[in-house]
């Protein structure tokens, strides 16, 4: 540090500085370096000097865009595939109005329905009393009309029977002699 201060104070460091300096330029001529070009250069390297960032990240940029391109993609066929099945859905919809329509109806019919059941329903139950009634009737007059058979035959029996004791008061009423006569004319007579 003595030396270097020694240097400055007696100006020494100084003519080598410019030693130095005057070497330098003389040697960036040799090399063709001019201040402008390099003042250029340097600020177009500055204006570089986040470019390999800049291009990782147009690089993701890009990447990014693919994978949103690819998603927009799979979106529009989702999206198609969504349409297609509202389509459906709603096609479907109305066929199940449809469907509740008439079953709308199908509950007014089955309350009309039901109502002219339990109508028939008593209906039913009335003639079956009227034919247990007229069985029981049928079979109270299928009795009597065996009575009546009965009675019809002991009647004609009867009726027969009162003919011909007629018959034979009359034929004995007058001293028998008419007995012969009955004998002759009606054998029938005679037999009874």
């Amino acid at each position: 540090v003595a030396a270097a201060q020694g240097e400055l104070d007696s100006g020494s460091f100084s003519r080598v500085l410019d030693i130095e300096s005057e070497r330098l330029r003389l040697e960036n001529e040799s090399v063709g370096y001019d201040e402008a070009s390099h003042f250029h250069v340097r600020t177009q390297f500055e204006a570089l000097s986040g470019a390999p960032v800049e291009n990782e990240r147009l690089r993701a940029a890009c990447q990014r865009t693919q994978s949103t391109d690819e998603s927009l993609k799979r979106l529009g066929e989702e999206y198609a595939a969504a349409e297609q099945r509202a389509e459906v859905l709603a096609q479907r919809r109305l066929e199940l109005a449809a469907i509740l329509e008439k079953l709308t109806n199908v509950d007014s019919h089955c309350q009309a329905a039901g109502t002219q059941v339990d109508s028939l329903r008593h209906e039913r139950d009335g003639l079956l009393e009227c034919r247990g009634s007229l069985q029981s009737r049928q079979q109270h007059l299928a009795t009597i009309a065996e009575q009546a058979t009965v009675v019809a035959a002991r009647r004609r029996e009867l009726e027969r029977d009162e003919w011909l004791y007629g018959q034979l008061v009359e034929a004995f009423s007058k001293d028998g002699i008419q007995a012969l006569v009955i004998e002759s004319a009606n054998p029938e007579i005679e037999d009874e």
